[in-house]
């Protein structure tokens, strides 16, 4: 692709062989092949390709083709007055002098923008309406001539000059900038286009004035400013006697000019306009030396478009010259000014063109989402910050001419190719199949247009669908129908889209998209001024209207661009991390065209490298390779007197604890138990539990741990599923299963006797694979799972070096469930060290008071508290924890605020946040502080322990970048053996992994969302499917609902977690007969089968479960419950004067009949004028409210409470009488001035003394103001 005349790119082949072939026939065979718009318009034939010195092509060696290297076909002359039309405009547009009927519009150098240039033309010339589509499928003149015939009749009026007399309204594109303007401050600034020139030589100020001065009386746009009307907005255009606003600043005396020149380049782009008062056009002409100046002109986007710099810099150029010269004005005059265009659109936008590209957009964008949640550095802030920051970023010429490439190859422009790769991107990042991009159109689609300075351009939202995966072919197919059929639909503004979808409101974001994505393509006009050197100068303007806009531009052999971003939500490493992604994922595209999506690699080989090798491996550490009890044997050989365990009836020392684990062993082994068989332990925490887990490893079995608080029929369906062949159990247990042999242990005295009783060792010896318990964790069907975790995963936890590691001196709280995995490191982790197992009773461990007395009398140095217990106990246990050297928490993330508490009141040494599901040996990752961590920052979960892995996937199983949320997946030493008894759900959690050094080796997919941070620790972000977590327990609502299903009188039940009221809490959504729906009676029937952390906290009825137009459930659509748990969705009448006024405003307003004190504002059909619209008369009616309330606060109470809070401001008669033409002191009691210094300020008021106000109407505004 050569762009040998600026702004007509064109593609040029380059050929070696048989050079007696003319273009003209390779052009033809090539036509049979190819869509027209990928033939190349030109055939250079070489002797041999030229070479760069380490053997790559030069494509900058390549030469421009000759006259005789054209693909010219025989010419054959327009016939008729249509394609002799066409070929003047095709003359016209492309610069060629002659154009045969069977010449191709993009062989001769057109491309897209030229394209609607054209079109424009034919509407101008003809009055007929062809879409650009039939461009592209009929580029030759002759048959786009019969396109032509079948062509719809333009029904749009022209633009004429408008009655002057009446208000003059706003074009849609000005009423939201207007809009913006009014919501938000900082918009004012957001919306400014700034730049500037340094001129060096001769510069005539006088040629520069008037040249300025000239280009207000041109323009009407540049002298307008806005007021309202009837509580609608109107442009209102200025006088032109005003002149240009051009402040010259002498620089020569400052000791750094440059420097200075700099702040004042500065300074332009943190100066609002008022568009009120207006001028929205200034500039400063900066004086550093007598020939050399800087001109900075600054305007407000509500006045001017991109397009519009290319005319003003044009017409700038030819203003001065003639002007330098002491010539007059040579430019034409314009026939129409934009508040023409303003009042025409606003005139044919109900028309039936308009209501068929309505339709477009309202099927085009219909469901799809409306908020890009790209992985942000901080959260998003309530009101929207348009601070930016900007890479500048190029593709290299290899990389861009394989996009024009593979562009070529399937019909698409390069354009077309970068935003499906752009989409791709996004999609990947924000974890998303479908992505709404924002891409600006000129939107100058009549010719009359074009010479006008003013805000035409408009917004399209592209929808990028990836739902079905598909190939990069399929990709490009869509995109390139998608935006085709959005060029087929450019009229309609964005603003009437916005309004026609009623997106959510959220002044936190723009609606319907966040992401920008622009193509320039429009020729640059550089300003010309004679004996003058001209040189652009970079805006440091930094403003990000959008989350992301990415820019860019062919430019030669590269496309250059770069990349904005708002500095309030990315860091700038996170920007240019993303980039070299999209390189990657560019690269990826252009080689394969059958490849899916999802499986282009979008890594580079160091990011790679530090995610799976630095980041996500955990350090090698040689751990025993021998099963835990035979560990346990030699600890206890070793400190045989030291104590084991303390409980309430005394202590047991290592050498008894052995002893006392063989003898029940032995009578484990009498009973029949054999190696790998299994044995349930229904104790509560105690010694006895501790010696009968012992002794049946000392068997080669595997203990299954139940909760004795549980329901009977819960513990024997475990039982059944676990398929137990011993039962151990307290002496007052009434468990009786069938076919399986109980043992009941009293106490500690059921196990004494002589040494001589043990006539055989029953220590078994079995490998480090073997099980060694089966731990069931809720399972998504309504069944329980067992987790069957290895001796050898275990012996990793708590043997390796690592900041869990116990040691001989500790004493150790066995303070968790012991069906719960944190029970692990409190038994195994002090066994195996020589450490003191201290057991908590249970009326202690639910007694904040009576734990942290506990903790203190027993001198515990390691306790372990899920997240949600030691949230709830930190304020009453801290001051207790003094003795503490470690403190564990997991099972969620820990509460910032809780740990601050532990700290601040000495209540340990370091603090261990932890991760691991149970199917892990009970935590693979760690976080050690030292001191109270950023309460305003999500506390992180650590880094991996030794051997094991951690990866960061999306959902085709590919690493994910720094900082981009995937599902976590775990691998290596602590990884369970799988589900008993399920190999099917074994076979889908535990996965292969491809990422191992040795073959074999498998992952698990936990489920978990989490991303990587810069410095290689993980952010838990949540659970990726319905499974919650409560009070630390790991809980799948398909369990609860299957209970709650067997209810009386349920039909359908869905249970969801939620955090309305700040802690987590269940809730079950239920739909059937209401009349014995009562939460209490479900309570009770679901306590028979669930523990107490299972059982639903608020109980809603509904009609029915809400659904999303796919037929699924739409979990963000169920009501939180209120106080007596029951769904609210009848009317409600406004109750008092306040909510009456209101509900009759918006009646009014909003054209309907009833609104009631729960409705939304903008559920009703309100939009954002009309907010404004609502506001305004909220004022007049006394109450001073900001239209950013009515976002935060939409419902019709809601609005209420917040005037009631404000209150009413009484506004006082306004002294100054409208016709007054002289000020007074009297009139003005409020300032201490005289009558000459009140003379001399009404002198500088444009307008005299009828332009002043008193200053009371906003005086005790201004006194509630703190």
């Amino acid at each position: 692709l050569r762009e040998d005349t600026p702004g007509e790119p064109r593609l040029v082949a380059y050929l070696i062989g048989d050079a007696d072939i003319s273009a003209d026939a390779l052009r033809t065979q090539l036509a049979t092949r190819l869509p027209e718009i990928m033939l190349p318009s030109a055939y250079v034939w070489l002797d041999a390709l030229p070479l760069t010195s380490n053997g790559k092509l030069d494509r900058r060696a390549l030469p421009a083709p000759e006259t005789d290297a054209l693909a010219v076909q025989t010419y054959a002359a327009p016939e008729g007055e249509r394609e002799t039309l066409l070929a003047t405009l095709w003359s016209e547009l492309l610069g060629v002098e002659r154009v045969g009927r069977h010449d191709s519009f993009f062989a001769l150098g057109g491309h897209s923008l030229l394209g609607v240039r054209l079109i424009s033309r034919i509407r101008s010339a003809l009055g007929i309406e062809l879409p650009l589509a039939a461009l592209f499928a009929q580029p030759r003149l002759a048959e786009l001539a019969l396109a032509l015939d079948s062509a719809d009749t333009s029904t749009l009026p022209a633009i004429v000059p408008s009655d002057r007399s009446a208000p003059l309204p706003l074009s849609f594109a000005q009423q939201r900038l207007w809009l913006l303007d009014r919501l938000d401050d900082r918009a004012a600034l957001a919306y400014l286009i700034a730049g500037g020139v340094r001129l060096s030589g001769h510069l005539d100020r006088d040629a520069l004035g008037k040249a300025l001065d000239q280009l207000l009386v041109r323009h009407q746009s540049l002298r307008t400013v806005f007021s309202s009307h009837d509580d609608s907005p109107t442009q209102v255009v200025v006088a032109a006697n005003a002149g240009f606003y051009l402040e010259y600043i002498d620089l020569r005396q400052s000791p750094a000019p440059a420097a200075e020149a700099q702040r004042h380049a500065e300074q332009e782009t943190r100066t609002p306009f008022d568009l009120a008062r207006g001028p929205l056009i200034r500039g400063r002409l900066l004086c550093l030396a007598e020939h050399e100046h800087r001109l900075l002109i600054t305007m407000h986007h509500i006045v001017a478009d991109g397009w519009s710099i290319s005319v003003l810099l044009q017409e700038l150029g030819a203003l001065y010259t003639a002007f330098a010269r002491g010539k007059t004005d040579p430019l034409p005059p314009l026939s129409i000014q934009y508040q023409d265009y303003a009042v025409w659109q606003r005139r044919w936008i109900d028309g039936p063109l308009l209501q068929r590209q309505l339709s477009f957009w309202r099927a085009h964008l219909h469901g799809a989402p409306t908020l890009l949640e790209l992985p942000t550095d901080r959260p998003r802030p309530v009101l929207q910050d348009y601070t930016g920051g900007s890479l500048d970023l190029a593709l290299d010429a290899d990389l861009t001419a394989a996009v024009r490439a593979i562009s070529q190859r399937h019909g698409t422009t390069v354009f077309m190719t970068v935003l499906a790769a752009w989409g791709a991107l996004l999609a990947r990042l924000s974890g998303q199949n479908q992505v709404v991009i924002g891409m600006p159109i000129a939107n100058r689609t009549r010719s009359e247009l074009e010479p006008l300075i003013g805000l035409f351009v408009n917004t399209q939202a592209l929808r990028i669908d990836l739902r079905t995966d598909p190939s990069v072919g399929q990709l490009l197919g869509h995109v390139r129908t998608t935006a085709l059929a959005a060029q087929q639909h450019p009229d309609v503004p964005f603003e009437q889209v916005i309004e026609l979808l009623n997106p959510p409101r959220n002044l936190s974001h723009p609606p319907l998209f966040q992401v920008m994505f622009a193509w320039q393509n429009t020729p640059a006009v550089a300003l010309e001024l004679p004996d003058l050197r001209l040189e652009s100068v970079q805006s440091p303007f930094t403003v990000s209207k959008f989350d992301l806009e990415l820019t860019l531009q062919e430019d030669g052999a590269r496309i250059v661009g770069s990349l904005g971003y708002g500095t309030a939500l990315f860091d700038a490493t996170t920007i240019q991390r993303w980039w070299r992604c999209f390189e990657q994922l560019l690269h990826a595209l252009t080689r394969d065209d059958d490849a899916r999506i999802s499986q282009l690699p979008w890594l580079d080989a160091p990011q790679r490298e530090q995610l799976l090798a630095d980041f996500g491996t955990g350090d090698m550490a040689a751990v025993p390779e021998q099963p835990l009890h035979q560990l346990f044997e030699a600890q206890a050989r070793r400190t045989p007197d030291a104590i084991a365990v303390v409980s309430e009836q005394g202590s047991m020392r290592y050498a008894t604890l052995d002893t006392q684990a063989d003898r029940l062993a032995q009578r484990l082994r009498r009973l029949g138990l054999r190696a790998g068989q299994r044995v349930a332990t229904a104790l509560p925490r105690s010694v006895e539990l501790i010696v009968a887990q012992l002794a049946v490893l000392k068997c080669g079995a595997a203990y299954v741990p139940l909760d004795v608080d549980h329901p009977d029929e819960r513990l024997l369906a475990l039982i059944d599923d676990a398929q137990v062949s011993v039962l151990i159990h307290a002496a007052d247990s009434v468990l009786a299963p069938a076919q399986v042999v109980c043992l009941t242990i009293a106490d500690l005295d059921d196990l004494q006797g002589s040494d001589d009783d043990i006539t055989t060792p029953p220590a078994i010896a079995v490998p480090a694979t073997a099980a060694a318990y089966v731990m069931y964790t809720s399972g998504s069907t309504g069944t329980p799972k067992g987790v069957t975790v290895s001796h050898g995963a275990v012996a990793n936890l708590v043997l390796q070096d690592g900041p869990a590691r116990l040691r001989s001196d500790d004493r150790v709280a066995f303070a968790s469930n012991p069906a719960f995995d944190s029970a692990t490191l409190e038994v195994w982790g002090s066994l195996l060290h020589g450490a003191t197992v201290v057991v908590v009773p249970a009326p202690v461990m639910r007694d904040p008071q009576a734990l942290g007395a506990l903790v203190a009398r027993e001198r515990l140095s390691v306790l372990i508290l899920v997240a949600g217990v030691l949230r709830t106990y930190a304020p009453a246990i801290a001051p207790q924890l003094g003795t503490l050297r470690l403190l564990l928490t997991g099972g969620d993330v820990a509460d910032p605020h809780a740990l601050t508490t532990v700290f601040e009141a000495g209540g340990a040494t370091t603090v261990l946040q932890t991760y691991g599901p149970t199917e892990s040996a009970q935590f693979v990752t760690a976080l050690a502080l030292q001191h109270a961590p950023d309460a305003t920052r999500r506390l992180p979960i650590g880094r991996p322990l030794a051997n094991t892995r951690l990866y960061v996937l999306d959902r085709h199983g590919q690493p994910v970048p720094i900082g981009v949320a995937g599902e976590l997946h775990l691998a290596g030493a602590q990884l369970a053996q799988g589900y008993m008894h399920r190999p099917a759900l074994t076979a889908e959690r535990f996965v292969p992994d491809p990422f191992a050094e040795q073959p074999g080796e498998r992952m698990y997919k936990t489920g978990d969302l989490a991303c990587w941070l810069a410095d290689g620790t993980l952010d838990f972000l949540g659970r990726n499917d319905a499974q919650v977590k409560i009070r630390g327990f790991r809980i799948e609502p398909g369990e609860i609902e299957a209970a709650l299903r067997s209810c009386a009188g349920v039909q359908e039940a869905v249970v969801i977690a939620r955090a309305d009221t700040g802690e987590k809490r269940l809730v079950a959504y239920l739909v059937g007969d209401a009349s014995i729906l009562e939460p209490a009676t479900l309570r009770s029937q679901l306590a028979t089968r669930l523990p107490d952390h299972m059982l639903p906290a608020s109980y809603v009825q509904l009609d029915a479960l809400p659904l999303t137009p796919n037929g699924k459930l739409d979990r963000a659509t169920l009501p939180a419950p209120d106080d007596q748990a029951l769904d609210l969705h009848a009317y409600v009448a406004p109750q008092g004067e306040l909510e009456q006024v209101l509900a009759t405003l918006w009646s009014e307003l909003l054209g309907v009949a009833q609104v009631g004190r729960h409705d939304d504002f903008f559920a009703l059909g309100g939009h954002s004028l009309l907010a404004v619209k609502l506001i305004e008369r909220l004022r007049r009616l006394g109450w001073q409210i900001d239209v950013r309330a009515l976002f935060a606060q939409p419902t019709l109470a809601g609005l209420a409470g917040n005037l009631q809070a404000a209150s009413a401001i009484e506004v006082p008669p306004n002294r100054i009488d409208p016709e007054c033409t002289r000020i007074t002191p009297d009139l003005l009691p409020l300032v201490a001035l005289t009558q000459a210094e009140i003379e001399a300020i009404v002198a500088t008021v444009d307008g005299g003394a009828a332009n002043v106000q008193d200053w009371r109407h906003c005086s005790k505004a201004c006194s509630s103001i703190t």
